[in-house]
């Protein structure tokens, strides 16, 4: 599959686009060109997962993480997802910057049915400096990058266990760095 090859002006064409390159067992990669379609790609990786799902966000975007479809597709995934211990978490989020996370649309639903499923760290400003990008990774091997922060463009692939077992292993220095975000919960 190429790079581009969706046509991202129509959202029911991207959507069968993007649906059929996740149904692949072939490596494909494509872009996500428009901001208002990356609740496609976030609603198919959580469709996908079946351990792990890491996102490394600024502010965790409504557009597309409070959208019902992300929302309902994330709730799925942890109502079915394997995990080693009962206890341990299996969504792991690391947010940039301050909020109410919470109330957050996707955080407040996890929160009322498996909380002890989530994990939300807020990065610390020194280690936020040393890297420019954001990124969702699914289970090691499928992922949408964005190159840098305040660009709506990214990068997606699906089956892809090298570069997403890179992504993996960054996630998790990035992880270990950061701070617990408190949720009541």
């Amino acid at each position: 599959m190429q790079a581009g090859a969706a046509d991202e002006t129509n959202l029911a064409s991207y959507e069968e686009f993007a649906r059929a390159a996740a149904a692949e067992s072939a490596p494909g990669a494509f872009l996500n060109r428009r901001a208002e379609h990356a609740w496609v790609i976030a609603d198919l990786l959580f469709k996908k997962a079946n351990q792990r799902v890491e996102i490394l966000t600024g502010a965790l975007n409504p557009r597309i993480y409070a959208d019902e479809r992300v929302v309902e597709s994330a709730h799925a995934f942890l109502e079915r997802c394997a995990t080693p211990e009962p206890f341990e978490p299996s969504l792991f989020i690391l947010v940039e910057n301050s909020g109410d996370w919470p109330v957050h649309p996707l955080i407040s639903r996890v929160l009322n049915s498996c909380p002890t499923k989530l994990e939300v760290r807020r990065v610390p400003p020194e280690i936020k400096t040393t890297y420019d990008f954001h990124f969702m990774v699914v289970d090691g091997k499928h992922f949408r990058c964005k190159r840098f922060r305040d660009s709506p463009e990214a990068f997606i692939q699906f089956n892809a266990a090298d570069t997403g077992e890179t992504l993996h292993q960054l996630f998790e220095q990035i992880r270990l760095k950061s701070n617990i975000v408190d949720l009541g919960a």
